[in-house]
């Protein structure tokens, strides 16, 4: 019998779905020693995300304002200073624009011939990371 069929089973999901951000985003993290790893859903490029009232959120963002960081504005974007897209440990991140981003890019060499360079993660790298921090799902057949 699927949940919406009952009064009870309905009730049981609004309740599921109305837990705390916290509570939500938690389920998702896998916290170690330095970078944290997100097993939810992730972009094209490596960064986690979630669904929060209808709307998709970066982990990254989620991180940040459960620290006790707001997004400074719109145009503020979370910045790693680990490299690492699939780290949400909020010591890890900042608020940056896109410039100050790219600056801190090409100081740490990741840019080619002073240009922006796509930085795209090996999805075998975040899968070791994932195994390496005991996620549970990495066991399932074609990860």
């Amino acid at each position: 019998m699927a949940w919406w069929s009952t009064s009870e089973g309905r009730a049981q999901e609004l309740a599921r779905r109305d837990r705390p951000l916290s509570e939500r985003f938690d389920k998702f993290v896998v916290r170690q020693e330095g970078c944290w790893g997100w097993t939810g859903c992730h972009n094209g490029i490596g960064y986690g995300y979630l669904r929060i009232n209808k709307k998709t959120r970066l982990a990254t963002h989620v991180s940040l304002e459960l620290a006790g960081r707001p997004q400074p504005s719109p145009s503020h974007m979370a910045c790693h200073t680990c490299d690492n897209p699939i780290c949400t440990n909020p010591e890890h991140l900042w608020w940056g624009t896109q410039a100050e981003n790219m600056q801190d890019a090409k100081t740490k060499g990741r840019t080619r011939n002073g240009q922006s360079a796509t930085v795209s993660r090996d999805a075998d790298h975040a899968l070791a990371f994932l195994r390496e921090a005991g996620a549970p799902f990495i066991d399932r057949p074609g990860l």
